[in-house]
């Protein structure tokens, strides 16, 4: 959205602007993944990520979503045969292949981001 007035983003936002689709000059399949960050306010009640920072994450592509929380709870959902999340497949021997797939995307997108904590430990 900033991107589209104007104003540019400051120096420690992280990911991509989505002007070009919007505006027609690039195609929405260039974005293969989506995230979702939540993180929770600090104890002077910033948000300033630290590498002790609870955080959850969702990392959606390809018709699967991932999620993994705080403390290790992770969740894989096949969206296109369960589009209401109602299935975890996260511990099912058939679906591990993908949920490594997706977890090594998520990996790869906080290294790239040099995002300081590790919520995949």
């Amino acid at each position: 959205i900033l991107g589209l007035t104007g104003v540019g983003a400051h120096a420690g936002m992280q990911g991509r602007s989505l002007a070009p689709v919007v505006l027609g000059r690039a195609a929405a399949t260039q974005y293969v993944y989506g995230l979702c960050e939540r993180v929770r306010g600090n104890r002077d009640s910033t948000r300033q990520v630290a590498p002790d920072t609870p955080a959850s994450f969702m990392w959606r592509g390809g018709g699967w979503k991932y999620v993994v929380y705080p403390g290790g709870g992770d969740y894989l959902y096949d969206l296109r045969k369960d589009p209401g999340e109602t299935r975890n497949l996260a511990a099912e021997r058939g679906a591990q292949a993908t949920k490594e797939h997706m977890r090594d995307g998520l990996k790869k997108f906080l290294k790239q981001t040099e995002y300081p904590g590790n919520p995949l430990a």
